[in-house]
């Protein structure tokens, strides 16, 4: 049971600092952005969006 228990930790220790770098890295890549440049690039990838 120990190995299991260890297996899990390492697992969500693995899983928090990937979901923590692709934020840190996303927020970077945003900051140099416009608000303008921001709605372009999500309606350009809304698939609902009209067409």
């Amino acid at each position: 049971m120990n190995k299991v228990g260890l297996t899990l930790l390492t697992a969500v220790f693995g899983g928090a600092v990937a979901l923590g770098g692709y934020k840190l890295i996303e927020n970077k890549k945003l900051d140099g952005m416009s608000f303008e440049d921001k709605q372009k690039v999500y309606f350009a990838n809304n698939p609902t969006g009209t067409g």
